[in-house]
C-alpha cells in the first residue's frame, strides 16, 4: 500500500511540474514586403524575425510572428495586442505607446524613379511640383514628414510594390522608401533594370525594436540592448540583412 501511495505522489508531482511551467510567448510583427520581413504561408520570415529570436534565445521565450498591415500593426502595438515590432524608428508620437531599444542599424530613405525619367535632386525642395508616392503610415523622420505635408504632392498607398508598379505605369514621377527595401522588392518583381535610385538621401534614421508599453517584455530592454551592442560589434546584424536582400529572387 505504501509503495502505491508513494508512486501516486511522484506522479502528481511530475504532472504538476509539467503544467506549472509555462514558457513566455512574445508576439512579434514587422513591416512586410521589405528587406527585413516578408510573409510566407501565414508567418513572417527575414532578418527582423531572426534578430528577435536571437535576442530572446537565452531567456526561454517563444517568438510567434503575426503578419499585419502596417497601420493595423501600429494599432495593435498601441493596444498591447502585439509585444514588439522591428524595424521601427523613434518619433515623438509613437513614443507615447512604444518603448525603444537602442538602434541595431540605420536605413537611408531614397527617391526612386522610372529609368530614363530622372530629374535634378540635390535638395528636398527639388521634389516640389512632381507627383510623389509613399507608403501610408510610414514616417521618414519628423523634419521630412512636416516638409512633405506642407509642400509635396505625395499620394499614399499600402506597399512598396504598389509604388514601383505605379511608377512604371507613369502614374507617379517618383517614390520614396528605404534603400534596402527598394533593392529587395525591385529584385523580387524582376524590374530592377527598369528603375533608378537617385543619389541624394532624404533621411537617415535609426532602426530600433519597439516594445508596446503594455507588454511584459519591456523589462528585457536593458539585456536586449547589451546583446545588440555585441552583435553590432561583430557585424552580425548587417550580415543578416545583406544576405537576405541579396537572396531575393523574382517571383
Amino acid at each position: 500500500y505504501g509503495l502505491h501511495v508513494y508512486g501516486l505522489i511522484v506522479c502528481i508531482l511530475i504532472f504538476s511540474a509539467n503544467f506549472s511551467y509555462s514558457q513566455e510567448r512574445l508576439l512579434f510583427s514587422a513591416p512586410m514586403a521589405n528587406a527585413f520581413a516578408n510573409e510566407t504561408e501565414g508567418r513572417l520570415e527575414g532578418p527582423a524575425v531572426d534578430l528577435i529570436k536571437l535576442l530572446f534565445r537565452d531567456y526561454d521565450v517563444e517568438v510567434e510572428t503575426v503578419p499585419l498591415p502596417w497601420m493595423r500593426l501600429l494599432e495593435y502595438i498601441k493596444d498591447g495586442k502585439i509585444d514588439a515590432v522591428a524595424p521601427i524608428f523613434y518619433n515623438a508620437e509613437r513614443a507615447r505607446f512604444i518603448s525603444y531599444s537602442i538602434p541595431f542599424g540605420t536605413h537611408d530613405t531614397k527617391v526612386l524613379v522610372r529609368r530614363g525619367h530622372s530629374f535634378t535632386f540635390k535638395k528636398r525642395e527639388d521634389l516640389i511640383g512632381f507627383r510623389g508616392i509613399a507608403v501610408r503610415g510610414r514616417s521618414e523622420g519628423e523634419a521630412f514628414d512636416r516638409f512633405s505635408a506642407e509642400h509635396l504632392n505625395l499620394q499614399k498607398v499600402n506597399s512598396l510594390d504598389q509604388i514601383i508598379k505605379m511608377i512604371l505605369k507613369g502614374r507617379a514621377d517618383y517614390g520614396i522608401d528605404k534603400l534596402y527595401d527598394i533593392i529587395a522588392i525591385s529584385n523580387q518583381l524582376g524590374v530592377s533594370d527598369q528603375i533608378e535610385i537617385l543619389d541624394m538621401t532624404i533621411a537617415t534614421n535609426d532602426n530600433c525594436i519597439g516594445f508596446s508599453k503594455k507588454s511584459p517584455f519591456v523589462r528585457y530592454i536593458p539585456q536586449i540592448n547589451k546583446k545588440i551592442l555585441q552583435l553590432k560589434k561583430e557585424g552580425k546584424i548587417e550580415e543578416m540583412v545583406l544576405n537576405y536582400v541579396n537572396g531575393f529572387k523574382r517571383n
